[in-house]
């Protein structure tokens, strides 16, 4: 099974209880329908759009626990079969590391350093 023909674009990190919005892309030829489930447990609504060859899930409250669960992303053509499937192994935090690795160094004068 070809990797090409369905992709998925992250992230693989996600804060608990924040919204997102988990993207891909796919080929519209060769794929008709995609599925999409949390540890192959819990199904997520998947919309696609075949003219642009995107698909996406919206999770609007996020994942409700911190852990390392995975997706189950599967690629489904005209004949009901599977044509692609792929594990997606994702880290949910309980808060964002982001705030400590991010530092803005002004090299010019600038409203935000010049006062």
């Amino acid at each position: 099974m070809s990797t090409d023909i369905l992709t998925y674009l992250g992230p693989t990190e996600f804060i608990v209880n924040q919204s997102t919005v988990i993207t891909g892309k796919f080929h519209p030829e060769q794929i008709k329908s995609i599925s999409l489930a949390a540890e192959a447990q819990y199904p997520l609504n998947v919309t696609i759009n075949s003219n642009l060859g995107l698909w996406h899930t919206a999770l609007s409250t996020g994942f409700n626990s911190p852990g390392n669960p995975w997706l189950q992303l599967r690629g489904i053509d005209k004949k009901n079969t599977i044509v692609n499937e792929q594990t997606i192994n994702i880290t949910v935090k309980s808060e964002s590391n982001l705030e400590q690795s991010l530092r803005l160094i002004t090299i010019t004068d600038t409203f935000f350093n010049k006062s």
